[in-house]
């Protein structure tokens, strides 16, 4: 009956020190490191918002589309290991400051954040009606783009305008 016991003991103690060490070995998990992808940021969110904005139906995730994410982060991880230059990026939001930067606004801070944010806003708007809601209609396409654009530009007075809530 002693015998047993050692036995049984003995069984133990090999399947806890097999999974002890099995598990100690490092195994690659597939993610991405992303601190690697810090010089890729820019275009990385780039391609994550183009990602989403591509079909209505990917914006209505509470969360976020993940399918997205991995895909970019797959694209900038690939780059980063091949050593690969990051894409320049420039974006509407750097347009709308070089213009805002010059003229009667260059001199007011608080003025030139409005100029700013108010440039930005018509642009996702002009974006969002011609992708979205023009190409749907048998209106004329630049009444179409008229009156959607007067129509979403009211709320870039009052607040931040996004493509979630108008999606």
């Amino acid at each position: 009956m002693k015998c047993q016991w050692w036995l049984i003991l003995g069984v133990i103690v090999v399947i806890v020190v097999w999974f002890a060490v099995s598990g100690s070995k490092s195994r690659t998990e597939g993610f991405d490191i992303l601190g690697a992808l810090a010089p890729y940021k820019d275009a990385l969110y780039r391609c994550e918002r183009d990602c989403e904005r591509e079909d209505p139906s990917k914006r209505l995730l509470s969360s976020g589309n993940i399918g997205c994410d991995a895909y970019c982060q797959s694209v900038f991880s690939d780059m980063a290991k091949k050593n690969l230059p990051a894409p320049p990026v420039v974006t509407e939001y750097d347009v709308c400051e070089n213009q805002c930067s010059v003229g009667k606004f260059a001199k007011n801070p608080i003025a030139k954040d409005k100029c700013i944010s108010m440039c930005h806003c018509h642009e996702e708007v002009k974006k969002w009606c011609r992708e979205l809601q023009c190409p749907y209609t048998d209106q004329d396409p630049n009444e179409c783009m008229r009156q959607c654009v007067a129509t979403q530009t009211i709320n870039c007075n009052q607040g931040s305008w996004t493509w979630k809530k108008h999606g």
